[in-house]
């Protein structure tokens, strides 16, 4: 399993395909390694439905959930 634990795009370069050329570039290393799935979590509490529109339509299925405990 590939995990992506950051991604982030600059505010600069949202919106203009950096996302998916960057998953796209991550998924292609994932596969030329072995790997037999992509693991993302969104945790940032940041525009989440975005983030799940975006993944949701390249495949990505919602599996389990994020919580946080704040201290």
């Amino acid at each position: 399993v590939a995990s992506i634990v950051h991604y982030d795009v600059l505010p600069e370069k949202r919106m203009s395909g950096a996302a998916l050329r960057l998953l796209k570039a991550f998924r292609t290393w994932a596969e030329n390694r072995g790997a037999v799935e992509l693991s993302a979590g969104v945790n940032s509490g940041d525009e989440y439905e975005k983030m799940d529109k975006f993944f949701k339509r390249l495949g990505f299925m919602p599996v389990g959930g994020n919580y946080a405990l704040k201290l």
